[in-house]
């Protein structure tokens, strides 16, 4: 008896401890996930490093004049603009064939000129070339949201630019802020053409139908040279 007494006296003053600890499987490291290769990722995150070409070699342009083509590209109607990408207002404007509903007279656009590249959904950079749409020579193309890399702007409209960006200037790496640009235009093409369309005067709507009936004939006296 007096052993056990002694064993239970011990007990109680060094109870038991369990001195193993429960096995823990490691989490995955910062380390090993930046060891996987790039083929495992999952695709949308190759896609976003390659959304934005080379911004360099674009220009910041005005349209001076559109004209609505019989021709058509994908179901969609052509119209040729001509576009001023320079700041010397002599220099010739460049020639656009583009499918853009957006584009009217005075947009302030961005172009993607001979010798600048885009890329393409597969992610190829793509030189643009002067090349035959619809019948007509195009010297470039009016980039949309998606061609500049800027998140928002659905495909296929032209991006407007903001007033304060001189012509023939780089475009910015990212879209700017709506106080900063004319975003009606964008909503405009999505609502409806004409319902955010700005009000001209009489003056000035005026000298553009002078300006449209002297261009109409130009082109019929250059149509009847060209037949004699």
């Amino acid at each position: 008896w007096i052993l056990c007494l002694g064993y239970l006296e011990r007990s109680h003053q060094r109870p038991w401890r369990r001195t193993h600890k429960a096995f823990v499987p490691p989490s995955p490291s910062l380390h090993f996930l930046q060891n996987l290769p790039l083929q495992s990722y999952p695709p949308a995150h190759q896609r976003n490093q390659s959304t934005m070409a080379d911004l360099s070699n674009y220009k910041v342009g005005v349209v001076l004049s559109v004209e609505e083509s019989t021709s058509k590209k994908g179901g969609k109607a052509l119209r040729t603009c001509k576009v001023q990408v320079s700041e010397d207002g002599d220099a010739e404007p460049l020639l656009i064939v583009t499918s853009a509903p957006n584009v009217r007279d005075g947009s302030r656009v961005c172009v993607a000129p001979v010798g600048s590249t885009v890329v393409n959904d597969e992610g190829d950079e793509i030189t643009i070339q002067k090349t035959s749409v619809g019948g007509q020579m195009s010297e470039g193309m009016l980039c949309d949201s998606k061609m500049l890399g800027w998140t928002g702007g659905a495909a296929g409209i032209a991006v407007q630019m903001p007033e304060h960006l001189p012509i023939g200037s780089t475009p910015p790496a990212s879209k700017p802020r709506p106080q900063d640009s004319n975003a009606s235009e964008e909503v405009a093409a999505a609502a409806g053409p004409g319902l955010f369309e700005k009000k001209l005067t009489k003056e000035e709507k005026k000298k553009l139908a002078a300006e449209r009936k002297a261009a109409r004939k130009a082109k019929k006296e250059a149509a009847a040279a060209a037949k004699e």
